[in-house]
């Protein structure tokens, strides 16, 4: 059998998280076999309408580009909100098909291409964006470029992961955006943000 490609890995590792009503309120991916990892806030976002605390609310999602868009449900294993603002989800059962995504530390990245999947308003079935990466800011966040023509990053895509054709893997997650502007900001894979004011909004 031929090993995947490093795409084929990230396109499996792609996870799309909903609300208890059904409705699309971000992106995550998989970093283990049965962990997800995504924005606090889009959890957040997801958990509004149940009934229940953060951690005993279970949180709805399904992989959009595996073949018959396999769903599942997690519960909240780790919650960081304000700089870092990451949530980890664990699986009930590991999907079939389903893989984690390989994670760079997400440095040295001037001049790399990346890509990203998410679902801003009336694509529930997801864009593609593509651009540039930029470095590190005082926030700890990495900028990104979108390539223009072409789709913007913006609300729908927070907890996306962000994928580094040089470094062939993930190195950080779609956390915030500049209102009608193609600059946008991952939290990298390796550390985590400091807890300061942001120049973007969150999406």
């Amino acid at each position: 059998m031929a090993a995947a490609r490093g795409s084929d890995v990230f396109e499996a590792s792609q996870v799309r998280i909903l609300s208890a009503s059904g409705g699309v309120v971000g992106a995550g991916f998989l970093v283990a076999a049965d962990v997800v990892c995504t924005c606090a806030h889009v959890v957040a976002r997801a958990v509004s309408d149940a009934a229940g605390g953060m951690a005993s609310t279970p949180v709805d999602l399904d992989f959009p580009v595996l073949s018959g868009r396999p769903q599942a449900r997690a519960t909240v294993v780790s919650w960081r909100s304000g700089g870092a603002d990451v949530a980890l989800l664990r699986l009930d059962a590991a999907v079939e098909g389903a893989r984690p995504a390989p994670l760079p530390d997400g440095t040295g990245v001037w001049g790399h291409m990346f890509r990203v999947f998410g679902y801003p308003d009336h694509a529930d079935c997801g864009v593609w964006a593509s651009g540039t990466l930029r470095a590190g800011q005082g926030s700890g966040w990495v900028q990104m470029e979108a390539q223009e023509p072409g789709p913007r990053i913006s609300e729908g895509f927070s907890g996306a992961p962000v994928w580094d054709e040089a470094q062939d893997g993930v190195v950080g997650m779609t956390v915030a955006a500049h209102l009608g502007a193609s600059t946008a900001y991952l939290l990298p894979s390796a550390g985590q943000a400091r807890g300061r004011a942001r120049a973007g909004h969150r999406l």
